[in-house]
Order: structure tokens, then C-alpha cells, then sequence
């Protein structure tokens, strides 16, 4: 009789610790996603106070990137998987020169050099900076890339915009980010 306990026990412990090793991964990996996908939150958080490395090794602060400006457009990006960045490169480089906003990339990869080659294949006319540790891609839960994140000079998000497909998507963008900006 005591042996039959005896399972029962271990049976009932062994399913409580499945349980509740379950339920502390949940909520870990919750408490670990602070930052959701941006348009989940435009205008209640902030980028996070990470620091980006540019193409000399320095490191730099986003909310500093930021705070140079009125209004800046961080394009988010992996180059293993961007095949928009090279159709959307024009959209960036035509926001630089409209004035509607700082541009720069924030691209995620493991390595500096082969990133910065990359960058400069593309003959893209915004500056790029490389997160070595992909903590923004995972944080902010990027489904697809370039994600195209407008902020005001506090790096509180106030647009976000996925990638976009040639015609009209394109005039939704224009119209979309004017809207931004004026209403910042």
C-alpha cells in the first residue's frame, strides 16, 4: 500500500514541477519582453538606453542618437533577412533629404566587419550603426524587416511602420509619416 503511495506522490511531484517549470518560463519570457512590437505602444515607451556600435568600434546611445534631433527615424534590420531594404533604401534616403527626419539603420549581426560591408554594398545614404548582441530584434519582437521606428528627442516612439510594398504602400508611408511628424 505504501509503495502505491509511494508512486502516486512522486507522479503528483513530477507533474506540479512540469507545471510549474512552465509557468516560470511564461514568466520570464514575459518579464524578459519589456519592449513588445513598437506599434503596440507608439507614444507610451521609449527606445531603450542600449548603445549601438558604429563603423570605428565607438559606442553611442540611442536616446543620445535621438536627443540630437526633433525627430528621428531608426530603420531596424537584419541583413540576413532584408530583401525590403534594398526596395525601401530610396523611402529613407527621400525622408533625409525632405527633411522630415534624422535617418539611421540599426542593423543586428554578429559581426562588425562583414555588417559594414554590407552597409556600404548597399550604397544606402544613411548612417548605420550594428548591434552585436540582437538584444533590439529580440526585445522588440521584430516580425518582419526593416521596421522604420520615428521618435521625438526623448526616443519615445511615436510611428512605427513595417516594411512597405511598391505603389500605393508607398504613398501611405508619405502620408502616414507626415502625419508623425506634425503631430509631434
Amino acid at each position: 500500500m505504501r509503495k502505491g503511495w509511494s508512486i502516486t506522490i512522486i507522479a503528483v511531484l513530477a507533474v506540479a514541477n512540469i507545471a510549474l517549470i512552465v509557468q516560470l518560463k511564461h514568466a520570464r519570457e514575459s518579464a524578459v519582453a519589456v519592449i513588445a512590437p513598437a506599434d503596440t505602444y507608439v507614444g507610451a515607451i521609449r527606445l531603450p538606453d542600449m548603445t549601438v556600435v558604429d563603423r570605428d568600434g565607438d559606442s553611442v546611445s540611442l536616446r543620445e542618437i535621438a536627443a540630437r534631433h526633433g525627430h528621428t527615424m531608426f530603420v531596424f534590420f537584419a541583413p540576413s533577412d532584408c530583401p525590403p531594404c534594398f526596395s525601401e533604401s530610396e523611402l529613407w534616403n527621400e525622408v533625409v533629404r525632405r527633411g522630415d527626419a534624422a535617418v539611421y539603420g540599426v542593423g543586428t549581426h554578429t559581426n562588425a566587419p562583414e555588417f559594414f560591408q554590407w552597409v556600404d554594398n548597399t550604397e544606402w545614404g544613411i548612417q548605420a550603426y550594428l548591434d552585436t548582441t540582437g538584444w533590439l530584434e529580440r526585445e522588440m519582437n521584430f516580425r518582419v524587416t526593416p521596421l522604420k521606428v520615428l521618435v521625438d528627442s526623448t526616443a519615445r516612439i511615436q510611428w512605427a511602420d513595417p516594411p512597405r510594398s511598391p505603389g500605393e504602400e508607398r504613398e501611405r508611408f508619405w502620408r502616414d509619416l507626415g502625419y508623425a511628424v506634425a503631430n509631434l
